[in-house]
């Protein structure tokens, strides 16, 4: 048994991957991942490398608040509690945050952000327009322009 003080938000990794917006105090088994985070930039950041998520319910089941679901090369983390209806999570941004899959040493593909939920921050790192084409690092928080639209907000990254 294992506590996690969690200040911000929590990622709970076990047979099911669900996240805590609130200050909590943890309780779980030695085996159970829980990932720390400070904002949601780092939240979208590690819920992109989860490997256990399970898949998206089925249209008419119900979809759980802050729960991630495998969906093909997504993971589709639930914003608002819902029962799934025909639409993919894609054309409903006020149900599902979409976030692609990438493994520990890629960086993701840069996309459009909805809200303040997924936008960039300092350090995030994008592939852009493409993978690989040119990796760009963000230079300032709140970042929803690509690099062409607001090339002042980001500045070209060599790893």
């Amino acid at each position: 048994m294992k506590q996690v003080l969690a200040l911000n938000i929590a990622i709970i990794a076990a047979e099911e991957t669900m996240i805590l917006r609130h200050p909590s105090t943890i309780y779980t088994n030695d085996d159970v991942e829980v990932t720390l985070c400070s904002d949601e930039a780092e939240l979208n950041y590690e819920i992109a490398r989860l490997e256990n998520a399970l898949p998206l319910p089925n249209i008419g089941e119900w979809c759980e608040k802050d729960r991630v679901y495998d969906y093909g090369e997504y993971l589709a983390q639930c914003i608002q509690g819902h029962y799934r209806m025909h639409y993919p999570p894609e054309q409903t941004p006020n149900l599902f945050n979409i976030i692609p899959k990438i493994e520990e040493d890629e960086y993701p593909v840069w996309v459009q952000p909805v809200g303040a939920h997924d936008a960039y921050n300092i350090d995030d790192i994008v592939w852009f327009p493409t993978e690989g084409s040119t990796l760009y690092r963000s230079v300032i928080n709140a970042n929803v322009w690509s690099p062409t639209v607001y090339p002042a907000g980001w500045e070209e990254y060599t790893p």
